[in-house]
């Protein structure tokens, strides 16, 4: 493990070597394991006669001790000839006697390179080595007392029982040093988790867990790697039921770790399979033709064959192993602390296993079995590769669940039509198994060959005797109704039976799991979120679940998107979460889950319609190279001050980075003279938010003891230090924060880390160096902003920081009001306050001060404004920076850059055109009912809706008017025509603009889609049909010059089909000149915090500063987020803009006029040359009297939208709340051109009002026609 320092920190971290280094001077020790452990099978079974090895005639004494090593030499001390007697090659006599000049030899240990360790019982009660090279004894460890055992581990390690002083003690074998340090116990005998009393056989695995037989305490005793305290595996006081001892003599473990243990006063031998313990050897208790009466030894051969040293009859007895068994389920055993990787890989998905996957089994020979039920197939797979499916007759539907035999026949069900099937492997065809009620969403089969069923629609469980010819289905658990009781179920799921025949059902309705013990019908809750739960946890519908060899229950918490893992030491997560938060991203409503024979989970993932697989980390367990470190974190007043709870109370704390580069177990505590409080974050430590990436949190408080406590009785004490057990993965950062129980309290502060020497440790807090510091008062006189786009009434003050040298720095603030900070990069535009952003705090978390814990870097300028929480607060405030290099803070003199379009908290660079949403947004008040908006809105909206009724009836009347064929026979009725539907559709987009604006306000839409389609299209579109309805004008001016301009040459068909080319292609035209539109509109987004919500129920902003204290939880912040419609163009496209909306008004109106003109000068012309009896003079001023509409009409349509091309022109800067009348008459007047079409084009014309009469006389009699009809 390497620890880097930041040369200026205070931390001291003082680091203590742990690893044990080996001297090549000492004899080396291998890692092999030099004894045996055969791999034995639950249901296997040793001939109960046995063979004598040797007896008394070949002893010549009392047998104390036997070793069998990995080539099945047998060592067997003979206590009377004080020598060792070895068979080798199955000879029948020893073939090898050692004496290794020692008398009294007790107990033996041979290791992989032959060397043989004896413990004697002499008054130094020494532990000899003999060589195997040299043939010579050493002493290599005393002891005050007798060793009844010794064992050897794979690092070297001697380990001594010694049943007088109630301890376990070990010696390094590569050390010089013969002296022992004590593993186990106390220094007298007692029965508590750390005592033993006569302590006999013991046994270290590879992970270098002690297994100790305690035998006057009836029980077998686990101590895990560096722990004092031991779990109880067997015997009296066991957290789970095991099996009673009766002072237990020996222990060995198989190669799955199963314990078998020389019960001596029970004159039996005891073996653990993953369904328990059961008796295997001496199991009537009585005197046989070959009794065990005292057994203070056993060991295995490499086939499995048990051997006893029997001293009291003085013989060594062989017992064979009998039968090789199998089992269907597999049951794997994994070390006291598994990891897993926690990225699955996809096994299979969709396109193999089909839609809403449920069911997984796999077997000891490793076949992995599962359904698609779409496809109505059994899916197996062999490791990885996939056999041929078999298909399922077509009369199953939806089958959940399957179990396979271990004659290999699969059960399947098909509880929709009432029956359980089974596939025979011989004759590979289905049968009916087993009638039930209802579907099967769980399946087991038990080791008496009873076949399980849970049926969540019937709230039951059922089984069935598959031993038996007659099938009778019987109700086990559950009454059949729908309950939360103890002996009630509610939708049943996973199914499990132990050994012992205890059955285990997954309550998803009550969301516990529930344990039904044999010919019980009020079950124990396992695991749940209630009082009576033996692990209070909570689940939410639990699907799936199943156990491994030591009985650890491992959980599929469906509807929290995990897998759980329960056992002696609580409830832990081990897939799809991280502590206190839960992950989507690995899992999505799993539903079942199994192991392969390798320990790999596999886990069906229902909700993501595939099968993951996550690898079992063998590693993890491996503890051979787990060394302990310390170093000390002390908290002074210098330290980093933060709210744990984000109230008015101050913590010191230091925070260090933990990476690590293997995943696995690591452990992580404390000692101090303070209570110490502990936090695990994932990835990143917020100070000021505390919550955020929170793992674990530890203080080892167990009581609810008033924190207001001053005499703090106990502090320093071990069981007031904060203690992680916890797995870190070596592709996450950790951040370990270490503070203290009790608020500002200092202290030296020891950590203690045992892991792998590759982790690495990096200090992240610093020490409080106060760099800079910035005084100021606001006062009525301080300039004022918009700090939230929603109030403007906030004084502030910018100032403008510089670092010398990259790093971390802490910047806040101390002040009688509660300030809140923004922090900018380059520079700050007073009415752009998200410009530049780059960080912002409201005081939360800080006693409602601001605060930056960040980052800054060297040769860039940062801007801080400081302003106030509540609007319109005033008072004295000092900003103080601390890191470890110089820092500047001066006065930054902020410019306004941007221009607002309304008032002081909405802005943006204002365009071309002043969209309504632009004039109305700062009016609009949200959450409130049109009838409560200002007047301006009220009369906006009674406006938009009478000029749309208006605009409705003259499109509608110009409609009638132009629809008949003969009017559309020249370009003139055809333009006339066609301006009467665009001038409707500009009618209802004006209206929709109006609404959506008023809408989308009011009610805060947040829908994104909804706002950015109103956003691209609306006013574009409404744009596009006003400049039609413009260019349509001009073109009916033109239409009519040019009739007057050819006379009686007129060509009506010409007209018509230069019209049509017109109206198809001046709409492409107009859309084209506004193509960019929607380029350049996009969504504004901003955010408004809502104010502080106090717990006493004020919110009022004037609550006094000094009562503060009284409040536990301040204010819980919450931001409120806005979009607008904002349209930003550059300088060019703004310049091509102004041009565009300059063409589109101007030019019509000048068609307008000139038309008009050369229709009045052509006509005055034709008719003086005509009529000679009058001047032209006179023929002109008849004419103008005549047309003076024609002339008046083009002026009027310039003066109506006059207003619009100057509020559209007006520069940049302008707040249209001032005027707001003004721009809302400008806006709508733009308008009535368009709505005023049938006033404008027909009443004028004699003509066109006949043809209106007429029309909507045959329209009305049309109408009474069908009235009258009906």
């Amino acid at each position: 493990m390497t620890i880097k320092l930041k040369s200026s920190t205070n931390i001291v971290l003082e680091l203590v070597s742990h690893l044990d280094e080996v001297s090549s001077k000492q004899a080396v020790l291998t890692s092999a394991v030099s004894y045996n452990q055969p791999e034995i099978c639950h249901t296997a079974t040793w001939d109960r006669n046995g063979i004598t090895l040797a007896n008394d005639s070949i002893i010549d004494g009392d047998p104390i001790d036997i070793f069998i090593d990995t080539k099945n030499s047998i060592y067997v001390i003979s206590r009377d000839e004080d020598q060792v007697l070895v068979w080798h090659n199955n000879s029948i006599n020893p073939i090898q006697i050692i004496s290794p000049n020692f008398e009294d030899l007790s107990s033996i240990f041979v290791t992989s390179n032959g060397d043989i360790y004896i413990s004697i019982d002499d008054e130094k009660n020494n532990v000899i080595r003999w060589s195997s090279k040299t043939n010579t004894s050493t002493i290599v460890m005393n002891r005050s007392s007798r060793c009844f055992n010794i064992f050897i581990d794979i690092n070297g390690s001697l380990y001594c029982s010694t049943f007088s002083e109630h301890q376990v003690s070990k010696i390094d074998l590569n050390s010089s040093s013969t002296d022992a340090i004590v593993v186990a116990g106390m220094d007298r005998a007692g029965s508590d988790s750390n005592y033993l009393n006569n302590p006999r056989g013991i046994f270290v695995d590879v992970n270098f867990d002690l297994f100790v037989a305690d035998a006057m305490n009836n029980r077998i005793q686990l101590f895990p790697f560096e722990e004092t305290n031991a779990i109880t595996v067997a015997g009296s006081r066991s957290a789970r039921r095991t099996i009673e001892l009766n002072h237990p003599m020996g222990i060995i473990l198989d190669a799955k770790k199963y314990l078998f243990i020389v019960d001596g006063g029970n004159q039996r031998i005891v073996g653990e399979g993953p369904y328990g313990f059961r008796c295997l050897l001496g199991c009537d208790g009585k005197v046989q033709s070959n009794p065990l009466d005292v057994r203070y030894s056993m060991s295995f051969d490499s086939f499995g064959n048990i051997f006893f040293v029997d001293s009291e009859n003085c013989r060594i007895t062989k017992f064979q192993l009998e039968n090789f068994c199998e089992f269907p389920l597999n049951i794997t055993r994994f070390c006291s602390k598994p990891v897993w990787n926690r990225n699955g890989i996809t096994f299979t998905d969709q396109s193999t296993i089909g839609l809403d996957p449920s069911s997984i089994f796999i077997n000891e020979k490793n076949f992995i079995y599962s359904l698609n039920r779409e496809k109505k197939q059994i899916l197996i797979w062999n490791e990885s590769n996939i056999q041929r499916p078999i298909n399922i007759p077509p009369d199953f539907f939806d089958s959940y669940s399957l179990v396979v035999a271990l004659n290999g026949d699969i059960y399947i069900d098909n509880g929709i039509n009432g029956r359980i099937k089974k596939w025979i492997l011989n004759t590979k065809r289905f049968v009916n198994e087993m009638n039930v009620y209802s579907s099967c969403f769980g399946l087991f089969i038990d080791r008496n060959n009873h076949l399980y069923c849970s049926m969540p629609k019937h709230h039951l469980v059922i089984k069935r005797d598959l031993n038996e010819v007659i099938p009778a289905t019987i109700p086990v658990v559950g009454t059949g109704d729908q309950g939360s009781t103890s002996n009630t179920l509610n939708k049943p799921h996973g199914i499990y039976v132990d050994t012992e025949l205890n059955i285990f059902v997954a309550d998803c309705g009550n969301n516990r799991i529930q344990r039904f013990p044999l010919g019980e019908l009020d079950a124990i809750t396992e695991i749940g979120d209630t009082s009576s739960a033996k692990h209070r946890y909570p689940l939410s519908c639990p699907t799936g679940l199943t156990f491994d060899s030591q009985q650890f229950l491992f959980i599929v918490d469906s509807y929290n998107h995990r897998i759980l893992r329960s056992g002696t030491n609580g409830v832990h997560c081990v897939i799809g979460c991280d502590g206190i938060s839960v992950k989507f991203n690995q899992l999505s409503f799993p539903s079942n889950l199994a192991f392969d024979n390798a320990g790999n989970m596999f886990v069906v993932d229902s909700g993501n319609n595939r099968i993951q697989k996550f690898h079992y980390l063998k590693n993890s367990c491996d503890m051979s190279s787990v060394i302990k470190r310390t170093f000390l974190s002390p908290l002074t007043k210098d330290s980093q001050l933060y709210s744990q709870n984000c109230d008015w109370e101050s913590f010191y704390y230091q925070s260090f980075e933990i990476k690590v580069q293997e995943s696995r177990y690591y452990s992580i505590w404390s000692h101090a003279e303070i209570d110490t409080y502990g936090y695990i974050y994932e990835t990143n430590f917020d100070s000021l938010n505390p919550n955020d990436n929170l793992l674990f949190k530890d203080d080892d408080d167990d009581d609810d003891d008033d924190d207001d406590d001053d005499d703090h009785e106990g502090e320093g004490d071990d069981d007031e230090q904060f203690k992680f057990e916890l797995p870190l993965y070596n592709d996450t950062t950790y951040i370990l924060v270490v503070t203290t129980f009790y608020p500002m309290k200092i202290g030296n502060i020891t950590i203690y880390i045992s892991g792998l020497k590759n982790m690495t440790i990096e200090p992240l807090s610093t020490s409080v160096k106060i760099q800079s510091e910035y005084s100021f008062q606001f006062t009525m006189d301080s300039q004022k902003y918009c700090r939230d786009y929603k109030k403007p009434s906030y004084y502030y003050r910018t100032l403008e920081i510089n670092v010398k040298k990259t790093g971390s720095y802490v910047l806040w603030s101390k002040s009688e009001i509660d300030t809140y900070g923004y922090l900018y990069k380059d520079d700050f535009d007073p009415l752009q306050p998200f410009g530049n952003l780059i960080d912002q705090h409201s005081g939360k978390c800080n006693q409602g001060q601001l605060k930056f814990d960040r980052t800054f870097d060297e040769n860039t300028k940062y801007i801080l404004v400081v302003t106030t929480y509540y609007p319109n607060a005033t008072g004295n405030f000092t900003i103080f920076i601390s890191g470890e290099n110089n820092v500047t803070m001066n006065y930054f003199h902020a410019k306004k850059q941007s221009c607002s379009i309304k008032d002081r908290c909405h802005f943006y660079s204002t365009t071309i055109g002043l969209p309504l949403d632009d004039i109305l947004r700062g009016e609009i008040r949200s959450h409130v009912t049109l009838s409560n908006q200002p007047i301006s809105i009220k009369i906006s909206a009674a406006f938009t809706i009478i000029m749309f009724i208006i605009g409705f009836v003259n499109s509608f009347f110009s409609f009638l008017t132009f629809k008949s064929k003969e009017e559309r026979q020249i370009g003139c009725g055809l333009y006339l025509f066609t301006l009467s539907i665009t001038s409707f559709i500009t009618c209802c987009m004006f209206l929709i603009n109006f609404w959506f604006a008023l809408l989308t306000e009011i009610y805060v839409v947040t829908n994104l889609s909804i706002l950015r389609g109103g956003c691209l299209f609306i006013e574009p579109l409404l744009k596009l049909f006003l400049y039609c309805d413009t260019w349509l004008n001009a073109c009916v001016a033109i239409e009519r010059s040019g009739r007057v301009y050819s006379g009686v040459h007129f060509d009506k068909k010409k007209s018509k089909r230069i019209a049509q080319c017109i109206i198809f292609i001046l709409p492409l035209c107009i859309m084209a000149s506004l193509i960019h539109e929607p380029s350049h509109r996009n969504m504004f987004e901003y955010k408004t915090e809502i104010d502080k919500a106090y717990v006493n129920k004020t919110d009022s902003p004037s609550l006094n500063v000094k009562n503060k204290t009284m409040i536990d939880t301040i204010y819980q912040n919450k931001i409120d987020q806005r979009f607008s419609c904002v349209v930003r163009y550059s300088s060019s496209i703004q310049n091509y803009n102004t041009g565009i909306l300059y063409f589109h008004l101007t030019i019509p109106f000048l068609a307008n006029l000139f038309s008009a003109l050369f229709i009045i000068f052509k006509t005055a012309r034709q008719r003086s040359s005509a009529q000679t009896n009058q001047s032209f003079r006179e023929h002109l001023r008849h004419q103008l009297h005549e047309h003076k509409h024609l002339i008046i009409s083009p002026i009027v349509l310039l003066i109506l939208t006059m207003p619009r091309l100057i509020i559209s022109s007006l520069p940049g800067c302008i707040r249209t709340s001032k005027n707001i009348w003004l721009y809302l008459i400008a806006y709508f007047f733009s308008f009535t051109p368009s709505i005023f079409i049938f006033v404008i084009f027909v009443v004028p014309s004699t003509l066109y009002m006949k043809e209106f009469k007429e029309s909507f006389n045959i329209c009305r009699c049309r109408t009474d026609k069908n009235s009258n009809g009906n």
